[in-house]
């Protein structure tokens, strides 16, 4: 509709005047510990090129289905993303699924209805980068070689107060769990007033109990944005002392490509086992056809995920980074205390041969041992070497690997995990 394009401005003063709804800001760790249990998620890149014909017999109601499907505990979708098309109506611009495609439903709230139902919680990508917003100056695009030439009327300032307002208008309309920033590469911290504004953005979303990422723009401080952003398709090779998400894509490229190359369920799952043994999230991304459907193999991908975690998800959700401060080659470890002990579960990728495995460096009392998918009970020993001054765990494993994927067995010890010297 032509009059969005005229009253912006006013609807834009309209929402940064409204009252943020929560009366107590929540603290840092309430904030996030949502997010630290949940540790899987769903990325939804979804683009649409051909908008004058755009109606296709979908829901995306059906995404949130998928993800529940698949384990996850929360959905990413890109509501926004470097074009600057928007997927849902915005008031701030017709430059949206509403406006501008036969289709005209609003995707975010079909898909926040969506997450609702199956228990899900939603967040929403958004790009800061904006090549079609006539107030976005070429010189902060993302990639330097788009950092050419001017726009007539452009205004950064303006844009940014125009950013404001899409975020505030997201918010307060679909209560996201969290704002994926992406994009700002081009935004730098050059004085005080843009370190500020950032601020600004930051405290605004945590009014609202809203958490955001580190890709606020560059030399980002994580002192004031909540999780780090890993770099597109990495994960964390060891701890890294703060909390992180690492998006991967299923196959070869964020969005919808034809005969693309999805990665195999082991792969998935060790990159799921490994994110979350080395402190963080995965965030797993998916690129849905033109029509809104989630290409049939990265569906079977993910209901292979979802019967492993319904096996498994005691070792993944809510648990705690592992015992070792790097990548161990066999695969991961997650623990969980509480009752005066620790479980700890270890994600074995490459099964030994020899039906032992050893587990190095734990001195604490062993209190038992099982596969965790069927509660089988191992035979476990441990013991001190005094010529190594090692601690050593042995637990008599099944000579054939019970799972096809990633096997775990629960080692279960006395109070918390104390590690000899040598392996911290």
């Amino acid at each position: 509709m032509k009059i969005k394009s005229l009253v912006w401005w006013g609807c834009l003063a309209a929402l940064m005047m409204t009252g943020i709804a929560s009366a107590q800001t929540p603290t840092a760790e309430e904030r996030m510990q949502w997010f630290k249990d949940a540790k899987f998620g769903m990325f939804i890149h979804f683009h649409i090129d051909n908008k004058s014909a755009f109606k296709p017999d979908f829901s995306a109601a059906e995404w949130a289905r998928v993800a529940k499907t698949g384990g996850m505990k929360y959905v990413v979708l890109t509501t926004k993303h470097h074009v600057g098309f928007c997927l849902w109506d915005s008031a701030l611009t017709d430059w949206n699924v509403v406006d501008q495609t036969p289709y005209a439903r609003d995707i975010v709230k079909d898909l926040a209805a969506g997450c609702k139902a199956e228990g899900l919680e939603m967040g929403c990508y958004y790009s800061i980068a904006d090549y079609h917003h006539p107030l976005y100056e070429p010189k902060y695009q993302n990639r330097p070689e788009l950092r050419k030439g001017t726009r007539p009327g452009a205004d950064i300032t303006k844009y940014i107060d125009f950013m404001f307002g899409q975020i505030k208008e997201l918010c307060e309309l679909y209560h996201p769990c969290l704002i994926w920033f992406d994009g700002g590469s081009g935004f730098r911290v050059t004085n005080r007033k843009d370190l500020l504004r950032r601020r600004e953005m930051v405290d605004m979303l945590h009014a609202y109990g809203t958490i955001c990422n580190s890709r606020l723009g560059d030399d980002d401080a994580l002192e004031f944005v909540d999780y780090l952003s890993m770099n597109d398709n990495m994960g964390a090779p060891f701890h890294l002392g703060v909390y992180f998400e690492s998006a991967v894509c299923m196959g070869e490229s964020w969005n919808y490509r034809d005969n693309d190359t999805v990665k195999p369920p082991r792969l998935l799952l060790e990159k799921l086992i490994r994110a979350v043994g080395n402190g963080g999230n995965l965030l797993l991304n998916v690129g849905p056809d033109p029509n809104g459907i989630i290409p049939p193999e990265m569906q079977a991908r993910l209901e292979i995920m979802g019967d492993w975690l319904k096996k498994n998800g005691e070792a993944i959700y809510g648990t705690e980074a592992g015992l070792y401060p790097y990548e161990l080659s066999w695969g991961a470890i997650t623990q969980r205390r509480g009752d005066g002990k620790t479980n700890l579960y270890l994600h074995v990728v490459d099964w030994p041969e020899d039906g032992q495995f050893i587990l190095f460096g734990v001195n604490n009392t062993v209190l038992g041992a099982s596969l965790l998918a069927t509660g089988e009970p191992l035979q476990v020993a441990s013991r001190f070497d005094p010529a190594t001054g090692q601690s050593i765990v042995t637990i008599e494993v099944p000579e054939k690997a019970p799972d096809p994927y990633v096997s775990v067995i629960k080692l279960t010890v006395a109070g918390t995990v104390a590690m000899d010297d040598t392996y911290l």
